[in-house]
């Protein structure tokens, strides 16, 4: 069970007419909380059920894209389920802040903490759920200023160069990937769309 299918995974589910597909999804959503989750709003990346029936788990809290992932899906959930799920996405955003966001927010990021498109997916999924939940004022100005971090010259010249990738066995490098550009897009939309305050949610 990987965290970076959460949020696609409701949204295909509910994208059926069959109610049986919408049951499923809320029983995702159920078991990663369960299997994914700490109390301390750390979320792991990837969690494999063992023959026993356990599930073995990445250490949560560590990948700054996980926990971005994570936002995303539950800012997918408190957007289709509403309230029962801000508790749980509270967390997230809180761990993402204190862990992440100052670093994000400078612009600045070191290799050891998120890289850009990490940084992309948490400020779509705050800034979607900034409108979900009133009063979360500081997450919508987390992401933009996130937003205005990500805004290198290569990015307004059409390049960015954001996805932190294995490349081979020993080494990891940032390149330009399609997964990353759209989360950029995403988040430049989103915010245009907060910012326009034209009734939408950010991103739907």
């Amino acid at each position: 069970m990987d965290i970076d299918a959460l949020a696609p995974t409701l949204a295909l589910l509910h994208a059926s007419p069959d109610a049986d597909h919408w049951a499923l999804a809320r029983q995702h959503l159920q078991r990663c909380l369960n299997s994914l989750s700490e109390p301390s709003g750390a979320w792991a990346n990837q969690a494999l059920l063992l023959p026993g029936g356990n599930w073995q788990r990445t250490a949560p809290g560590q990948w700054a894209r996980g926990q971005a992932w994570a936002m995303l899906g539950l800012a997918e959930a408190v957007g289709r389920y509403g309230g029962e799920y801000a508790e749980a996405a509270g967390g997230a955003c809180e761990y993402w802040t204190q862990r992440w966001g100052a670093a994000a927010a400078s612009g600045r990021p070191r290799a050891d903490e998120a890289d850009p498109c990490a940084i992309a997916i948490a400020s779509v999924a705050l800034l979607r759920l900034w409108q979900c939940l009133p009063g979360r004022n500081a997450w919508c100005e987390l992401a933009c200023r996130q937003i205005a971090g990500l805004l290198t010259t290569s990015v307004r010249h059409g390049c960015f160069i954001g996805h932190r990738y294995r490349l081979d066995a020993q080494r990891t490098g940032l390149v330009e990937t399609p997964c990353a550009t759209f989360f950029l897009v995403e988040a430049l939309r989103a915010q245009g769309q907060v910012l326009a305050g034209d009734g939408g949610v950010a991103g739907w």
